[in-house]
């Protein structure tokens, strides 16, 4: 459960047939990655695969209608998420549809004649929020990379409290700004401080968390129908997305992959709204973990301390194809099991799976000096395996 202004919520899902099968297959994954017996790593096997791919060619990308069709909230602020593909291998990546407490209102599922780019995200968002009252709180989500970590903390209160109109996440990398476009900028008038702060920036391996990143947001109703209306004028053809100041030539347009992606639209927003926009500096909201090593998150009391930060996580956002949210969401539902059991103890693991590589969680070390508060099943499953896999082609 969630408390948003002193209020618990608790969600409500409705699923088409198909929806319903891929949705069985990930709860089935899931309290099977949870029955495993003594070891915790997360080994895939070619059965696990088999009924991955056997779903997916059951249920086609972009062919399924509305997804989840969540009800009308009453109340000031709602959630929605992007989404692009019934997918149950990218499925393994999250733990919003069991996890997550609120109503949510996905989009994305209609089918579309043209491919998918993030830019969509803009024309759906802008699509969403001219319906909703201005006055609004509307907290904008990526659906396949991002996890609930069960914070305490009053969200709507604590953007309110940026005193601007919309908030994003930050993260440590310029994504996708090129590097000489990034050069540029420094020498000129330097990468925006979207916040009023005193303290200095977080630092993490060297790193500092200072850049936007589109991929977890929060604002007013009528302020993203703004920003969203503008960036989207003349089919895209403006300052913000496809003429974008951040580029000198036609190839870093390429290169930076404007008019197909929506994060350099938001950094060339940021730049000439910088009223407009706050960064989550401090991840009191959103968390983007890629390059956040393991042993940087701590369990306190069942909630993941993400240490350079200072304070629990909420949302964690796997960006840049990073596995580390949903681990850390793992080890958290490990460690009920598992009193003891640190993100520390833990490693991220590499192996050959026929022509691509996977990556998996192993937390085979922790388990070991931790004692079970339970004893567990001697049950065997063939879906604990494909728990939130990367797979590479090579």
């Amino acid at each position: 459960m969630l408390n948003f202004r002193g209020r618990t919520y608790i969600g409500t899902k409705h699923f088409t047939p198909g929806e319903l099968i891929a949705q069985l297959w990930h709860v089935f994954a899931r309290s099977c990655q949870r029955a495993t017996t003594q070891r915790a790593s997360l080994t895939a096997t070619g059965h696990a695969m088999a009924w991955a791919l056997l779903l997916a060619g059951l249920l086609p990308s972009a062919k399924a209608g509305a997804w989840q069709e969540a009800m009308k909230s009453s109340e000031d602020f709602e959630v929605i998420s992007f989404v692009t593909a019934l997918d149950p291998t990218a499925l393994m990546r999250t733990n919003l549809l069991e996890s997550f407490p609120l109503k949510v209102t996905l989009l994305g599922l209609e089918p579309e004649k043209k491919p998918w780019t993030n830019l969509r995200k803009l024309q759906l968002l802008h699509q969403h929020v001219a319906k909703l009252p201005p006055e609004k709180v509307v907290f904008a989500i990526d659906f396949f990379d991002v996890v609930w970590l069960h914070c305490q903390r009053d969200l709507v209160e604590i953007f309110k409290s940026f005193g601007r109109p919309m908030v994003f996440s930050a993260e440590l990398h310029p994504y996708p700004i090129s590097p000489d476009a990034l050069e540029r900028l420094e020498r000129a008038e330097g990468y925006p401080l979207l916040a009023q702060r005193k303290e200095p920036l977080r630092t993490v391996e060297g790193k500092t968390y200072k850049y936007l990143n589109s991929g977890c947001l929060v604002g007013y109703a009528g302020a993203l129908k703004l920003a969203t209306a503008r960036m989207l004028q003349r089919g895209g053809q403006n300052r913000y997305v496809r003429n974008s100041r951040l580029a000198s030539s036609e190839l870093e347009r390429v290169q930076m992959q404007m008019g197909i992606d929506d994060q350099i639209a938001w950094h060339t927003y940021a730049l000439h709204h910088s009223d407009e926009i706050a960064l989550d500096y401090d991840a009191d909201l959103f968390l983007s973990v890629l390059s956040i090593p393991l042993k940087d998150f701590v369990l306190k009391r069942g909630q993941v301390w993400a240490e350079p930060f200072g304070r629990p996580a909420c949302f964690a956002h796997g960006n840049g194809a990073s596995n580390m949210a949903i681990y850390v969401a793992q080890i958290q539902q490990l460690a009920k099991t598992y009193p003891g059991l640190q993100p520390g103890n833990c490693s991220e693991v590499v192996k050959e799976v026929g022509n691509a590589k996977m990556w998996e969680l192993n937390c085979d070390d922790g388990v070991a000096r931790a004692k079970p508060r339970r004893k567990l099943p001697r049950k065997k499953c063939i879906a604990s395996s494909l728990s939130n896999a990367t797979l590479e082609s090579s």
